[in-house]
This record gives structure tokens, sequence and C-alpha cells, in this order.
């Protein structure tokens, strides 16, 4: 009787772990789907800032921005103006030390939503060899009704 109480107790305690790792993983599911968008938002400022960056140092046309001239008509680039500043300008959204925090949370995330799928993995497991274990104590005690 007392194998049958400690295989019940273990399978019951492996039950109340997966429970926990499974709402952990939701968790941090959610976290790693908000952090995502995000990331793919800022990833596609970068992309316009960067066009934009390239306008200026490729210029094959006169640039304007907000009424100044920014290249002239001989693709020259003006006083005071740089392509970093034009992109800057044009595309505000975008900031580089946050793009930088966005893809390091990205891979964190990531990290600890593999280590809590391979945890839930192994629980299961250990589940099902547990449920193996308190089927046979519960036979050898005639406690399973049969």
């Amino acid at each position: 009787m007392s194998i049958a109480s400690a295989d019940l107790f273990g399978y019951l305690t492996t039950q109340a772990d997966l429970n926990y790792y499974t709402q952990q993983l939701e968790i941090w599911s959610a976290k790693y789907s908000a952090n995502a968008e995000k990331l793919h938002k800022m990833q596609s400022y970068e992309e316009k800032w960067e066009g934009k960056y390239d306008d200026v140092e490729h210029a094959t046309k006169k640039i304007t921005c907000k009424g100044q001239i920014v290249v002239d008509e001989n693709c020259n680039i003006q006083s005071g103006w740089s392509a970093k500043k034009y992109a800057d300008l044009m595309v505000y959204q975008f900031d580089r030390d946050e793009l930088e925090t966005l893809t390091e949370l990205d891979m964190n995330y990531d990290t600890i939503k593999t280590t809590i799928e391979a945890q839930i993995e192994m629980l299961k497991a250990q589940k099902e060899s547990e449920k193996t274990n308190l089927t046979e104590a519960t036979q050898d005690t005639g406690l399973n009704g049969q």
C-alpha cells in the first residue's frame, strides 16, 4: 500500500509540475509573440530608414525635406545635411537601440520558450512512467477494482 501511495504522490507532483510549466509556456509564448510583432515592425522601419539613407548617398535627383534642399540638382548633398540626418527625419520611428533590445529579447524569449518546451516533454514522459508504476502498484494491492 505504501508503494502505491508513494507512486500516487509522485504522479500527482509530476502532474502539478506539468500544469505549472504549461502555464509558463503560455506566458512566455505570449511575450515572445508580442515582442516578435514589435521586432518585425522595427525591422520594417529599419528597411525604410536604410532606403532613405541610400536615396541621399546615391542621389540621382534633387531631394527636399520639409521645404529644404537636401540634395541639389547636381546631386550634391547640401551643407548641414547628411544621409543619416535625412533618414532620421524621414523615418523618425526607427530606433537602432530599440531594434537591438528587441532582437536580444527575441533570442532570450525563444531560449526560455524552448527550455520550457523541453521540460514539458520530459515531464510528460515522466508522468507516463509514473502512471505505469502506479497502475502496477495498484494491481499488486488490489486497489484498481479487479
